[in-house]
């Protein structure tokens, strides 16, 4: 996989529990040993790891979709508002995890977001504004 997506309000089919969107996911990725373990634990997806997708509130939503996201080896990770409905404890891991991702691996991510992600901590490139139909580069 080059690149992997989390998308801002995920849906999934209600029946299925977290373990089992991860399993099949991370076979199909061809996750690295041990990968899905550390992000359940990185993102507190394992205290629903077993309760079905119809019963999650939407935190519990995107934390499960941001783990799907950082799923394999990926060099793009593209994070559609990825701070909404995460509680700062969860989104200050996703920061680290992502700052390792970005050393150690090399990593590339870009982030959507109605919020400042410059207060993360994130390496921040560059940043684009949308407004008014118009896209424009911005200063960092």
């Amino acid at each position: 996989m080059w690149v992997n997506y989390a998308e801002a309000e995920p849906l999934y089919p209600s029946f299925l529990t977290a373990r089992d969107l991860v399993t099949f996911v991370s076979k199909a990725k061809q996750s690295p040993v041990g990968q899905v373990d550390v992000l359940a634990k990185t993102l507190g997806v394992e205290a629903f790891w077993t309760k079905p997708t119809g019963q999650f509130s939407s935190g519990m939503l995107k934390k499960l979709s941001l783990l799907l996201a950082l799923l394999g080896t990926p060099r793009l990770i593209l994070l559609d508002e990825p701070l909404t409905t995460l509680d700062v404890a969860t989104a200050e891991n996703l920061f680290g995890y992502i700052r390792q991702l970005c050393e150690e691996q090399g990593v590339s991510f870009l982030l959507t977001s109605h919020q400042d992600v410059s207060l993360t901590g994130l390496p921040i490139t560059s940043v684009w504004e949308v407004s008014a139909g118009v896209i424009t580069k911005s200063d960092l």
